[in-house]
């Protein structure tokens, strides 16, 4: 069961039905997927503006979806209901009661950061299995939920099955060859509520950065509300010149800002997993991230990237790598070798299948109990 969700939660629900989808087509499992409303077409790679503002949806009343709910447990008969929100796991006594089977819980990141209504937190703690996209989300929720740590799955995110293929086709500037002002690249959302990204915080280092590399370039991919607060942000820095905001983007135009840039920055202080950071790498991009939340359990620091304290580092960061297109490279390829390891499509699938496999074997144990 899933939200429908825009931004990051609704890419993960595409990310793991698409999982479930590979595990049915080999006969591994069958599903069916039950939705408060569908994704808006901004998630499908190609059909809409990628890395723009979240668009308005009206959220479907949870009484309204409730017997939508009835209606798929008795036409599928489940071994398992796998919640993909927080929010959802409040119908788990339905699951248990109608359709006498577990649930599992699939929690992402703020959403489980702080403690739940009392209904959601029983259906966290009662769950065979709760996932977890990082180890951060895990101990956070962990704590603010009381859900036990033996029952946390983590299970990482991955990218879709693409990525992997166009980045191979993307590398640094070549080692004392190209000679072009070396680029720095953000994406985010701009909207207040994602101002803990750091963007601002890259804007106000630039000016100290700039004195020692003064062809350096700054482009800020996404769009929102918090917009015109950066550019007066720029403006104010002294660095408006050097900063282009290119708004919105397409798939196939973000794909070429990773192709383009040198170095991706972005020192976010409460990142759930950090996935932005993962498509640097699959780019073989060096990153620039805070030693916050799980941003350190992507990015590998002094081997795929640079982890920062504070934002005094951040300059230096960016001046190393900037004025260092060898050590550049090297933290790229690194970071590219560290995604077709970790965080490539297959092993998600592996990892949703062992999980499935796992909360099952669990079940059926506690059934023949005496």
């Amino acid at each position: 069961m899933g939200t429908g969700a825009i931004g990051g939660i609704g890419r993960y629900e595409r990310l793991l039905t698409a999982a479930l989808e590979d595990l049915q087509g080999r006969d591994l499992l069958r599903f069916d997927a039950l939705w408060r409303r569908a994704h808006p077409a901004y998630l499908v790679p190609g059909a809409g503006k990628e890395a723009a503002g979240d668009p308005v949806l009206a959220p479907v009343p949870l009484r309204r979806f409730v017997p939508a709910f009835l209606r798929a447990l008795r036409r599928v008969e489940p071994d398992v209901v796998l919640f993909l929100h927080a929010n959802l796991a409040q119908l788990a006594p339905l699951a248990r009661t109608f359709g006498r089977c577990p649930h599992i819980v699939s929690t992402y990141g703020e959403e489980v950061w702080r403690r739940l209504s009392p209904g959601k937190r029983l259906a966290l703690r009662q769950a065979t299995q709760v996932w977890s996209i990082s180890r951060f989300t895990a101990e956070e929720m962990s704590a603010a939920q009381a859900v036990a740590p033996d029952g946390i799955r983590v299970i990482p995110l991955a990218l879709e099955p693409d990525w992997l293929r166009l980045g191979g086709e993307a590398s640094l500037r070549p080692e004392g060859g190209d000679r072009r002002a070396p680029r720095l690249l953000s994406v985010s959302r701009l909207v207040p509520e994602a101002r803990d990204k750091g963007i601002d915080r890259v804007l106000r280092s630039l000016p100290a950065a700039l004195v020692d590399a003064p062809d350096l370039r700054y482009r800020i991919v996404g769009d929102g509300a918090d917009r015109a607060y950066l550019e007066e942000v720029a403006r104010q820095s002294g660095v408006d010149s050097r900063v282009t905001f290119t708004g919105a983007v397409t798939h196939a135009q973000l794909l070429d800002e990773y192709r383009s840039c040198d170095v991706f920055v972005l020192p976010s202080e409460r990142e759930g997993f950090g996935l932005v950071f993962v498509e640097a790498m699959a780019f073989a991009k060096p990153v620039v991230a805070r030693r916050a939340a799980a941003a350190a359990e992507v990015v590998v620091h002094g081997e795929t990237g640079t982890l920062i304290d504070g934002d005094a580092d951040l300059a230096p960061a960016i001046l190393e790598l900037a004025r260092d297109p060898g050590r550049a490279r090297a933290l790229g390829e690194a970071g590219r070798r560290r995604v077709e390891e970790t965080y490539a499509f297959e092993r998600f699938v592996a990892d949703v299948h062992a999980a499935l496999s796992s909360t099952l074997t669990t079940h059926r144990s506690r059934a023949v109990r005496p």
